[in-house]
């Protein structure tokens, strides 16, 4: 589901390759008919018999071939055109199947949360729903040994971030607690938490306010403010082991997710 992308040097590089592939036989085949009919107009007076017919076949040859050469390059282009067509096709079932697989079970455990008549019954819903879309983000996300984790916002004072053991993806959670009052969890809170925002990190510095204390270190990640309107109740991250383990469009699938969640931790 994830698309790339060509600088734009390449890009026209390529249609300049396309446009001589396309070309470049009608023309050699349109410039021997020219030459042949030059040279038979020129000489025709002094060319012996068998030399003005092999003059006539070689024209005739070349103008055919200058015919052939385009349909042949459309028929190409059209059978191409067609493959692709279908490649994207199945990609799309693809990525409807895959929707349909993460969102099918969140709606179903959403409506727990929802229809509980008794605030245990809710709690456990909604226990049931953070790990589950822990589980989806790791799961659908990334390379192997992605993790996802869900940090709980503790309103203090001072307000803090912390994983209750609510993870999936490696062997261990994460062991950093992200306070507003040091260096790490100022950032955090500033630029997502009161933001009400998400950030990605397509390659983490060696002193990241997300990394850098955490026992098994990752290189990339993204984290996602968990809120319901203006109110946040706390943060699902993303992590994976190398660079380019994660997209951009990877931090889209996590708002959307941290949006299902907020909905549902709103819930009293």
């Amino acid at each position: 589901m994830r698309v790339g992308t060509y600088p734009v040097r390449s890009v026209l590089v390529f249609r300049g390759l396309y446009l001589l592939r396309w070309w470049v036989g009608p023309l050699v085949a349109g410039g021997f008919a020219a030459a042949a009919y030059v040279v038979q107009v020129e000489l025709s007076e002094r060319l012996p018999g068998w030399a003005h017919w092999t003059l006539l076949g070689i024209g005739a040859l070349a103008t055919v071939l200058a015919l052939v050469f385009p349909a042949r390059t459309a028929r190409k282009e059209t059978i191409h055109r067609q493959a692709a067509m279908q490649v994207a096709d199945e990609q799309v079932a693809r990525y409807r199947t895959g929707l349909h697989d993460v969102l099918l079970p969140l709606s179903e455990l959403l409506d727990r949360v929802i229809s509980a008549k008794r605030a245990s019954d809710r709690k456990a819903a909604q226990n049931r729903l953070t790990q589950a879309v822990v589980d989806l983000a790791a799961r659908h996300l990334g390379q192997e040994r992605t993790r996802a984790c869900y940090f709980e916002l503790e309103h203090g004072p001072p307000r803090r971030l912390i994983c209750h053991g609510i993870y999936s993806g490696r062997d261990r959670g994460p062991v950093t607690v992200f306070d507003e009052t040091t260096d790490d969890g100022s950032h955090v809170f500033a630029n997502i938490i009161d933001q009400l925002s998400s950030e990605f990190q397509p390659a983490v510095p060696s002193l990241d306010a997300l990394a850098h204390r955490d026992a098994r270190p990752y290189q990339t990640y993204i984290a996602c403010a968990v809120s319901s309107g203006e109110a946040a109740s706390g943060m699902l991250t993303v992590d994976a082991p190398e660079k380019g383990d994660l997209a951009d469009q990877d931090e889209a699938f996590i708002r959307l997710l941290a949006q299902v969640l907020g909905t549902a931790l709103a819930v009293h």
